[in-house]
């Protein structure tokens, strides 16, 4: 339970105007301020993943570019993903009260997802300080798929 309590205080802190789920009147708006945030730590990905592509490009790395490409792509639809809730009339919406141990989940998930999106973004940028290898590069791209994937099971 305070781990929970403690996912839902971080929440708080990184995404701006995040309220939680308690209260009902809080749902809707939190969820969506979470996808904002997510929405934009994707589209940073993006940029990141563009700067790349362009450097291989630059360098006729094409087998390179279509990799970087094929994980543009996953991120495409993660991101188009996250613009609308696929449950807007969800009845966790518009309980009147919701069980803690049901809002506590939601905001380990959150707390989970959130998490996730940093990690990638974070990922994203180390590669482009590295200078890897084409097969460590091949690698990391696999690993960023993975990532990617994640966001989607998580």
């Amino acid at each position: 339970m305070g781990r929970s309590r403690n996912n839902a205080q971080d929440l708080y802190k990184i995404i701006p105007n995040y309220a939680g789920y308690e209260f009902r009147n809080n749902r809707k708006k939190s969820d969506g301020c979470l996808r904002n945030a997510f929405t934009e730590k994707m589209n940073h990905t993006h940029a990141a993943l563009e700067k790349l592509n362009h450097h291989f490009n630059d360098a006729g790395k094409q087998d390179l570019v279509q990799a970087i490409s094929k994980v543009q792509t996953q991120l495409v639809i993660v991101t188009k993903n996250l613009k609308d809730p696929a449950y807007p009339e969800a009845k966790f919406f518009e309980q009147e009260f919701v069980p803690e141990t049901g809002v506590n989940k939601v905001h380990d998930y959150d707390k989970a997802m959130t998490e996730q999106a940093q990690t990638l973004f974070e990922e994203v940028n180390e590669l482009n300080r590295m200078q890897p290898t084409e097969q460590e590069f091949s690698d990391y791209l696999n690993y960023l798929q993975d990532l990617i994937e994640g966001l989607t099971k998580t």
